[in-house]
């Protein structure tokens, strides 16, 4: 019996809660630039995501205070584009400088 190898490993990442919740929430914050574009937000960056919360730098306080008031929106966008029910819990932002690409 011949098991492809990318088959064998997405058996152990997603048989595995921790391993399969820990690759979703990477995917989830591999997702901020397309969200931000979507949404015409500029200056900000993913930081990490950590118990299912997205920690998000923001550029200053009106591109923070922006993200905030859109919160929900965002949120729920990247659960329903990871398609996986609801990954993220919530989304924190913190100011400071962000790395434009």
């Amino acid at each position: 019996m011949t098991v492809h190898i990318s088959k064998l490993l997405e058996e152990i990442i997603f048989g595995e809660p921790r391993l399969s919740r820990a690759v979703e929430e990477s995917d989830a914050a591999g997702l901020w630039p397309r969200i931000a574009e979507e949404r015409g937000i500029k200056g900000s960056a993913p930081i990490k995501v950590k118990s299912g919360i997205l920690y998000v730098q923001a550029s200053n306080s009106v591109v923070a205070q922006e993200l905030s008031l859109r919160k929900r929106e965002i949120l729920g966008r990247i659960n329903e584009l990871l398609g996986k029910g609801a990954v993220l819990k919530d989304i924190r932002f913190k100011i400071g400088a962000v790395r434009e690409e």
